[in-house]
């Protein structure tokens, strides 16, 4: 269970965290930044919602680091998608 990507409220971050999802998302050659960011976001409070009870005061702060880091990479993102994306997608194109 994450408060935020970084931050477990219980157990380990391991390889389905949000944060991973979404590294792993920018190198999906069948994938816009768009749909990536918002995955991470949905992943998120997905999170929130199955971890923490609706009257849980870190429940509301769950979905505040959701949209702070969905704003955090749609804003600042470009570059490592476009990197990933090159990496990634370059032998696949046509």
């Amino acid at each position: 269970c994450f408060v935020a990507p970084h931050q477990p409220v219980a157990g380990k971050t391991g390889n389905n965290s949000p944060a991973n999802n979404h590294d792993e998302c920018y190198s999906d050659c069948d994938k816009t930044k768009s749909q990536c960011d918002k995955n991470l976001r949905d992943d998120m409070k997905a999170k929130c919602r199955s971890c923490l009870k609706w009257w849980d005061p870190r429940r509301l702060r769950c979905y505040n680091w959701a949209k702070l880091y969905y704003v955090g990479v749609k804003v600042g993102g470009t570059v490592p998608y476009v990197t990933r994306q090159k990496e990634s997608c370059e032998c696949a194109m046509p």
